[in-house]
């Protein structure tokens, strides 16, 4: 059984200088309708300098705020727009380049920091690779989430899904977060070395 992660207090905050980076990471559908829910996480993590990239590549992980529900395109871009000017520290926000992600990108093109992923030229990485990427945060105890009742609801689910469930609600948060983790991968390994198919 996979460690629990680590329970930060309500209202604890941290400031933004605490975090090495902080961003915003979506996982984006086409429609309000259907199984699949639109999933937003507030990320940031804090490495450890006296720690070897090839020993710890993704340093301590926090998921700070989340939304993740069935929403149209013009609820989901308000969501990201609030989560934006709430968390101003969050330059970049990454937007998955696939269902509604290219439209996203276009639309709040002047919000700033605004980043399609993969990166163009890149391999979308299958679920079975992004998800073990996030598994092993959590296996490792590197994983921050707030004392709130979505996260332990969002860590019961990611530990219960398989790639196989891709495509179903309970998945989208997973996807998110797996998708953030690959992104501290590939700033602190580079884009090719951490991008696997």
């Amino acid at each position: 059984m996979p460690p629990k992660p680590h329970y930060f207090g309500t209202g604890q905050h941290y400031h933004p200088s605490f975090f090495t980076e902080l961003f915003i990471t979506c996982d984006l559908t086409f429609k309000k309708s259907g199984p699949s829910n639109n999933a937003m996480l507030v990320m940031g993590y804090k490495r450890d300098p006296r720690v070897p990239v090839k020993v710890n590549p993704y340093g301590d992980v926090y998921v700070l705020d989340r939304v993740c529900r069935s929403m149209s395109f013009t609820e989901s871009k308000a969501e990201l727009i609030r989560l934006a000017t709430e968390h101003p520290a969050a330059r970049i926000k990454l937007i998955e380049r696939f269902a509604n992600g290219e439209a996203m990108l276009d639309d709040l093109s002047g919000l700033g920091g605004m980043t399609a992923w993969p990166p163009r030229g890149k391999k979308k990485s299958s679920k079975h690779v992004c998800w073990a990427v996030a598994a092993d945060v959590h296996r490792r105890g590197q994983l921050y989430l707030p004392n709130e009742p979505w996260a332990d609801d969002m860590i019961n689910r990611f530990s219960s899904l398989t790639p196989g469930d891709a495509g179903s609600g309970d998945a989208d948060s997973a996807d998110a977060m797996a998708q953030g983790i690959q992104y501290i991968a590939s700033r602190r390994l580079g884009t090719r070395r951490a991008l696997f198919s």
